[in-house]
């Protein structure tokens, strides 16, 4: 048989039955009044399509026991009752587009205002940069991501190896190359809280190389104004993206490759005394050998004596 309850305040009631008049069948049950449901937010609020999604559903009125979501395209879904109200819900995979997620404390009867779930195109990626990095990891990729919600949790497999990124543009997300071996490993973007991640978009690839090595510069010392050709020798360089840097936080200067063991660089303008010379082959990490380069003022003619006369600085002689 079925009841309809009757309006009342909040709280605990007790509940029997009667049949046709009859004496009040033995037991009695307790019904709970609730405040009205209210859905207020999702978070995430939006997840790849045709992938499942965990939320927490933020609100008011939630009641332990039987609670649950409910969608337009879905059968009731269990819920985690966490606080009055906070709640998670596990939402399906759903096809692109927006569904509302509504709540219910029983099953039958749900929130009259809920909050849109977005489905969005699967997340891809399309490029990385750098691609190379020395084996000693540390080196921040930059992944450029189609699709994703700007803010949702991203990791990156390097090979076997799985770091989480984050958000440095609406469209660009940072990674961490963990410490490797040598040699090229398969890269993949991954979306979502799992914990393997949904794949997403095609196999990159980063190639792991020794931390180029400074021996000695030469010649080792030059005009404060730069424009000294500088060879560096060492080891491990590279014919593509190699630079050169004269000191810390000075704009660096791409290289011209000889050989793996020697590299010329044109040094820049600078102050008077000495610096060190490091080298990258990926324009983000760099060699910390501290091979010096001195900076020098060069000569100035202030005074010519000769032929019994004293030219100031400035005449023409």
């Amino acid at each position: 048989m079925s009841c309809s309850t009757a309006a009342h305040a909040e709280g605990l009631v007790s509940m029997r039955v009667e049949l046709d008049g009859s004496e009040p069948a033995e037991g009695m049950r307790r019904f709970l009044y609730h405040g009205e449901l209210e859905v207020q937010g999702l978070h995430p609020s939006a997840g790849s399509s045709g992938e499942a999604h965990t939320v927490t559903v933020v609100g008011q009125h939630f009641v332990e026991g039987q609670l649950s979501c409910g969608m337009e395209t879905a059968v009731s879904i269990e819920g985690v009752w966490r606080t009055s109200s906070l709640m998670e819900c596990t939402l399906p995979g759903l096809a692109e587009g927006n569904a509302t997620v509504e709540v219910s404390n029983n099953g039958l009867q749900y929130s009259d205002v809920g909050r849109a779930f977005v489905y969005k195109a699967r997340a891809h990626a399309v490029s990385l940069a750098p691609s190379v990095g020395p084996v000693s990891g540390g080196t921040v990729v930059t992944v450029t991501v189609l699709g994703a919600a700007e803010g949702a949790l991203m990791w990156c497999r390097f090979g076997r190896q799985r770091v989480s990124g984050r958000w440095v543009g609406s469209s660009d997300v940072a990674f961490v190359s963990p410490a490797g071996s040598e040699g090229v490993v398969e890269v993949q973007m991954a979306e979502g809280a799992g914990a393997g991640g949904a794949s997403s978009g095609a196999v990159m690839e980063f190639e792991y190389v020794p931390m180029p090595l400074v021996v000695q510069v030469s010649p080792r010392s030059g005009p404060v104004d730069g424009e000294t050709l500088v060879t560096v020798v060492g080891h491990g360089f590279r014919q593509v993206a190699t630079h050169c840097r004269y000191g810390a936080g000075v704009s660096a200067v791409e290289g011209a490759v000889v050989s793996s063991t020697a590299v010329q660089c044109m040094s820049v303008a600078h102050k008077e005394g000495s610096v060190s010379v490091e080298v990258s082959t990926n324009g983000a990490d760099y060699s910390r050998d501290g091979v010096v380069f001195r900076y020098e003022a060069g000569p100035m003619v202030e005074a010519v004596q000769g032929a019994g006369a004293f030219v100031s600085a400035g005449q023409l002689v």
